[in-house]
């Protein structure tokens, strides 16, 4: 056992001595003191007896569910601190745990400081309700502070002795610590506090006991509801990981792959000392982050030659195909995100060209991770690298393949260094808190733009206060007059909602342009639609109109997000602004629609009409017309060159086609920022271009190679693959005629220039 881990076992092992020891000799001290005014054992038994059987609820809720769960023994808890005061209270609570634990040998380790963390909270929590003027007689509108003083000051009491307890027994911060159980937990404890008060009522009158009879079958039915949705979970997660591990085992050279990967991803959160709550779903998303695969034939995958077209597409869909089987399920919604932008690159030239800041960084994590088991594998087209070498590429990738803090993090994972030696200070707290939150913020703009939804709430809120005759009426008349204010509200909006649609309609038949439409419904948006290549990984726009600013980046993020998703989506841009996509009927066309912010509901329907009342356009293969001729100081001959990387089979060899593609696709596309606009290049092969210019004699040739040549210098090639050394030959004006290669190139590339050189 190492020295840390040591050193936090001691911690612990003090701290469950010190709390449970002062808990219990407290506990036990002041029973004594106190025998004679604690109440008859009639009276404690059936609450004792109810905290029993809640605490054997909770073991058994537990052993199915990974998170928060609803405690039934702190029903009993509640209740009979608010009957039989702060005392009885804690001992019924401290009792129960010893009983229900003490019984079972994988919870005995624990019962000193489980019974002392829900004795020490009911106590706390009763002395508060008590000082606040609480009695066993709940009658009375007095009666409500005393109450949520008890809810509350149990729920921080719990909180607080176990956040101390798991922060030093695993070195983690109390403050993250704290705030991710406060916020996991509070949903539960208003529905521990909600029934604990209504068995406190059904048992502190004899004309409340009619209440009793209908608890018990609500008690069951939530916790029968609860146990079998967390039965759910497990069994929907099983599910996906029992098809992740068929879809590894397809493929001999991948076996067992989703485990090392989803291994690595744990080691690696365990290093960076994520929150537990972040850990969990970034973990899950690791064992299904290649369930896409199922789609993508065994013999492509274990295909050591080169691929074919429609093979590459298959791979670069896999990633989004994942997502789309992740997607209907609520609880893998965010795994889904971080499941389909697996395979982007930090530098944006990944499968769906996502620029590196739209991409979390839990997807990050899964690319390195993946990448990092890739290399460490044998595969069929090469063999695996070693550990060392595998950590000496994502140094060399990082910034560009990969996120500059993950990658030297894992690289110092993986060497067994620590993260201090890799990372800065700062370095590692911005790491950490790159990370999104464990539970998705909702927001409540969409709430606050819905007049119904005020008008129901504030409706309710009025009966409601008028049931209660010790508040004065004119705070109930206050709450109907606001609910009668904004039903008033809602028929203005409906009328209008009318009003709006007639005139986009009218809008859409008189000149046939949607952007119009849009405006003429008191929409700031754009509509465009969409065509994809043949493996629908890359799409373009075709057509557009529309009046969102800044709508190129909109809508090239549409083309991107597009490619993203099987079916239609709904997506908040980056950009900014909404994104709605959908499938068109009989085409292979996409519709975007590119709106200023997310819609209202009655936005929304404005949409939906829209669309139902949109047609396809005709799709023409237009041939770009000749440039402007207005261009007088042009050169007059013309130069073609042969540009040989020499690169793809020996990268293919190395890191596989998929790596063989990005190198050759980077040059292209650092060729095409060097040359002119009035320049033509093509891709001739797997790895060589022909590119036509004009220039004004053979120094200018020698210039044009010269650029080339060190354009192509900084292009990072994976480990073992040979380096890019352009072979550049070119001929200049008539001279290109005696090269065979250079003029059969120059037919297909300067049909432009050679008019040019024509018409001066």
């Amino acid at each position: 056992m190492s020295e840390t881990k040591s050193r936090l076992k001691r911690r612990w092992a003090l701290y469950n001595a010190g709390v449970g020891g002062g808990f219990w000799f407290l506990l036990l001290a002041s029973l004594f003191v106190f025998k004679s005014s604690l109440p008859p054992l009639a009276a404690i038994a059936p609450l004792l007896a109810l905290a029993i059987a809640g605490e054997e609820l909770v073991v058994r809720q537990k052993a199915r569910a990974s998170g928060a769960v609803l405690s039934f023994s702190a029903i009993a808890h509640i209740a009979t601190a608010i009957l039989l005061g702060p005392l009885t209270a804690a001992a019924v609570a401290a009792f129960a745990v010893v009983i229900v634990d003490g019984s079972r040998p994988a919870g005995r380790r624990l019962v000193l400081v489980n019974s002392a963390m829900l004795g020490s909270s009911i106590w706390v929590g009763g002395e508060c309700y008590q000082l606040a003027g609480g009695t066993a007689n709940l009658v009375g509108i007095g009666v409500v502070l005393p109450l949520l003083l008890l809810v509350a000051s149990r729920y921080m009491m719990t909180t607080l002795v176990f956040v101390v307890g798991a922060a030093l027994s695993s070195n983690k911060s109390f403050a993250h610590l704290f705030r991710d159980v406060v916020v996991e937990d509070f949903g539960p404890t208003v529905g521990e506090g909600s029934l604990g008060i209504l068995v406190a009522f059904g048992l502190s009158g004899p004309h409340h006991w009619i209440v009793l009879p209908f608890l018990a079958p609500l008690l069951a039915a939530l916790y029968r509801s609860k146990a079998r949705l967390e039965q759910l979970k497990d069994e929907t997660a099983k599910a996906l990981e029992s098809l992740a591990h068929v879809i590894d085992e397809r493929d001999p050279s991948t076996s067992e792959h989703t485990e090392r990967v989803t291994a690595y991803v744990e080691r690696f959160l365990e290093f960076v000392d994520l929150a537990d709550s972040k850990r969990e779903r970034l973990v899950a998303a690791a064992k299904f982050h290649d369930l896409g695969k199922i789609a993508v034939d065994v013999a492509t995958l274990s295909k050591s030659e080169r691929l074919e077209p429609s093979e590459v597409d298959a791979i670069r869909r896999h990633p989004r195909l994942s997502a789309y089987l992740l997607s209907p399920f609520h609880f893998a919604r965010q795994m889904a995100v971080f499941v389909e932008l697996h395979h982007e690159r930090y530098d944006g030239q990944g499968y769906y060209r996502v620029p590196g800041a739209e991409i979390p960084i839990e997807a990050h994590v899964l690319l390195a991770a993946d990448s990092f088991d890739a290399m460490t594998s044998k595969r069929p087209y090469r063999p695996a690298l070693s550990h060392e070498e595998a950590a000496r590429e994502l140094l060399d990738k990082a910034g560009t393949q990969f996120h500059p803090l993950v990658a030297r993090a894992f690289a110092a994972m993986v060497r067994g260094e620590p993260i201090a030696a890799a990372l800065q200070a700062d370095e590692i707290v911005a790491l950490r808190q790159a990370f999104g939150p464990s539970v998705p913020l909702v927001s409540v703009r969409q709430a606050q733009r819905d007049p119904r939804a005020w008008m129901v709430l504030s409706a309710v809120i009025a009966m409601i206060l008028v049931a209660v005759d010790s508040l004065p009426t004119l705070l109930a008349g206050g709450f109907a007059g606001t609910s009668m204010i904004c039903g008033c509200w809602w028929i203005a909006t409906l009328t209008r909602a009318r009003r709006r649609e007639r005139r986009m309609l009218e809008s859409l038949l008189l000149d046939g342009r949607p952007g119009q439409a849009l405006v003429a419904a008191g929409i700031s948006g754009s509509v465009a639609w969409l065509a994809s290549d043949v493996g629908r990984t890359r799409y373009h726009v075709v057509d557009a109109d529309g009046t969102v600013e800044a709508a190129k980046d909109a809508l090239a993020e549409a083309c991107r997000h597009a490619a993203r998703h099987e079916s239609s989506a709904e997506v908040a841009l980056f950009s900014g602004g909404w994104l709605g996509l959908s499938d068109v009927a009989g085409t292979d066309l996409r519709l975007a629609l590119v709106i200023a912010r997310r819609p209202s509901s009655v936005e929304r329907h404005l949409l939906e009409v829209l669309v139902a009342h949109l047609t396809p356009p005709a799709i023409e293969q237009a041939v770009t017309s000749s440039r402007s001729n207005g261009r007088t100081d042009l050169p007059t001959r013309r130069a073609v060159l042969l540009v040989d990387l020499a690169v793809f089979d020996g990268t293919r060899l190395v890191a596989g086609q998929l790596s063989a593609e990005r190198v050759v696709n980077e040059a292209e596309r650092r060729l095409r920022e060097l040359l002119r606009s009035g320049d033509s290049i093509t891709r001739i092969g797997d790895d060589k271009f022909g590119v036509a210019a004009l220039v004004p004699d053979e120094l200018s040739l020698d210039a044009v190679r010269k650029r080339i040549a060190a354009c192509l210098e900084g292009i990072r090639v994976p480990l073992g693959a040979p380096k890019i050394d352009p072979q550049i030959v070119g001929a200049f004006g008539n001279e290109i005629a005696g090269v065979p290669e250079l003029h059969a190139l120059d037919e297909k590339l300067s049909p432009y220039a050679r008019a040019l050189v024509a018409a001066s």
